[in-house]
């Protein structure tokens, strides 16, 4: 009887499958790699915690010394505590470094100033020829004016030569006639009073004197009409009368002024004539 039931038993355990024991072999094999994983990060933290010992240097092949040559016997910084030199042949030499820094920078700034001069020289220079430029065509349109103006005055000359000697020949006719005409009569049309010469006489026409007035003369001459006309505006604004007269000088026509008549002290008049317009009257 019991010798059945041993085996049913083992019967029984030789039926059982076989994943049981697959699953038994896997759960074996995970734990040991568990347990090699546990050991290997504890001999890890080992060897980090352990320090390592120096790695031996190469041997280095010893050069045999060189033979030196005598060097100085001051040292670098007694050279420039000292501002001495051996050269070697007994003789010490001084040296300023203070100097030769200084002379470095006179030169440098030097270098530079003339830099800046030449700079400004040649600037200048530019400038100059610019203003020589425009000096030139200054000079060239004032020439092309006065060449106008020259012509324009012979045109007149001639005209006003030619209207003298017709009325001179007509006030030595009368005078001769014994008309009694005074040459302070004559005129030219033009209302300019003028003074001209005819051999030995002077003959004035349109002349605007008042007579037995005084007047002062002056020797300033001008080229146009139109300085002698802005002179006496100037005089009229500061209650001066004054009449402009044209005369023959040097081939041409040119315009002075008469200042009068004089109502008062002459020489206080002239005195503040020149003064104020810097003008010479007689």
């Amino acid at each position: 009887m019991v010798v059945a039931v041993n085996k049913n038993r083992k019967r029984s355990s030789a039926s059982k499958p076989p994943e049981n024991r697959k699953g038994r072999a896997l759960i074996i094999v995970v734990i040991g790699a568990l347990v090699l994983g546990f050991l290997a990060f504890v001999i890890w933290l080992w060897a980090a915690k352990t320090p390592k010992a120096p790695a031996p240097k190469p041997q280095q092949k010893q050069e045999q010394p060189r033979p030196q040559k005598p060097v100085n016997t001051y040292s670098y910084t007694e050279i420039l505590e000292h501002k001495k030199i051996d050269s070697g042949s007994g003789v010490t030499i001084t040296r300023n470094y203070e100097a030769e820094r200084q002379a470095k920078e006179a030169e440098y700034y030097r270098k530079i100033a003339e830099r800046k001069k030449r700079i400004q020289e040649e600037r200048e220079r530019q400038q100059a020829e610019k203003e020589l430029r425009l000096e030139k065509q200054r000079l060239e349109k004032e020439r092309i004016r006065l060449e106008k103006e020259k012509a324009r005055l012979e045109k007149e000359r001639k005209a006003q030569e030619a209207i003298a000697a017709k009325e001179a020949a007509s006030a030595g006719n009368s005078s001769s006639a014994g008309s009694g005409a005074s040459p302070a009569t004559l005129t030219d049309g033009s209302g300019i009073m003028m003074v001209t010469k005819s051999g030995d006489k002077q003959i004035v026409i349109n002349d605007k004197r008042q007579k037995g007035k005084t007047y002062l003369y002056c020797q300033e001459n001008y080229r146009t009409s139109r300085d002698a006309e802005s002179l006496k505006a100037r005089m009229a604004l500061e209650g001066n009368s004054s009449i402009i007269y044209r005369k023959k000088m040097g081939g041409g026509y040119v315009y002075s002024l008469i200042v009068g008549p004089v109502s008062g002290d002459k020489n206080a008049l002239k005195t503040a004539v020149q003064k104020s317009y810097n003008i010479v009257c007689n």
